[in-house]
């Protein structure tokens, strides 16, 4: 459900774009330099709904096996969090002087920029749990290797 709620029925067809392994930083380009700034504005939008969704519920990510087993089509439109920063990454610096003009702008990209810190901060900690983890690992290994010679 996560790929339908909060999104228009104009932005499903997004979703397929952004989790489609088929695009690539060139097409997109190309795609980004034919849109108006308001367009832009929109699909940076977009994107920021995707960061919102995944700093929400962290865990999403595309499920081919529901969508064969179950039938639900839009398990595999959830683009991955990856993708979804690349090409915010793209507009971003591919526009940003034709986007500071934009108050509306200006004021997403502290949205957007709220969101990016809480999404890193996470991750910070993720790190530092993996990290914990594998000390703790290593010390079992070496607890074990000592027990047996």
């Amino acid at each position: 459900m996560i790929a339908y709620d909060g999104f228009t029925s104009s932005e499903l067809c997004l979703h397929y774009l952004f989790a489609s392994s088929n695009l690539d930083q060139l097409t997109f380009s190309f795609c980004l330099s034919r849109l108006s700034g308001t367009e832009m504005l929109s699909l940076i939008k977009y994107l920021d709904k995707w960061l919102k969704k995944y700093e929400k519920f962290p865990q999403a990510a595309p499920c081919p096996r529901a969508a064969k087993k179950l039938g639900l089509e839009a398990c595999d439109w959830v683009p991955e969090l990856k993708s979804v920063v690349k090409y915010l990454g793209v507009v971003l610096d591919e526009h940003f002087s034709k986007l500071v003009l934009y108050t509306e702008f200006q004021d997403e990209l502290r949205l957007i920029d709220g969101v990016v810190k809480s999404l890193a901060c996470g991750a910070r900690l993720c790190c530092s749990v993996a990290d914990v983890v594998e000390n703790l690992k290593a010390e079992v290994e070496s607890n074990v290797f000592h027990l047996l010679s």
